[in-house]
């Protein structure tokens, strides 16, 4: 059974997506970086102000905790982010 409506257009938003993401994936390879890279510095561009920290973000993205903390150790030695410990951290 076929939940799913059958539009004329169906196939071609699917085939514009399919694009616009080999397209951005191409881009974001120019920089050395691969699409989850890409969607975790947008997300800390765009939060820069909240005092994000590494369970935010493996929250956000859905991720191991020790997954974000290699990625992010591997975007702070291309020089691609900064991290911070806050003054208040006991650590």
């Amino acid at each position: 059974m076929n939940f799913r409506k059958e539009t004329p257009y169906l196939d071609l938003f699917q085939i514009i997506g399919l694009k616009l993401k080999k397209r951005a994936d191409e881009s974001i390879k120019e920089l050395g970086l691969n699409a989850q890279q890409g969607k975790v510095i947008d997300y800390i561009y765009e939060n820069q102000n909240s005092h994000i920290i590494q369970m935010d973000l493996a929250d956000r993205f859905h991720l191991r905790r020790a997954s974000i903390t290699s990625m992010l150790q591997a975007l702070e030695q291309k020089g691609l982010i900064e991290r911070k410990i806050p003054a208040n951290n006991e650590r």
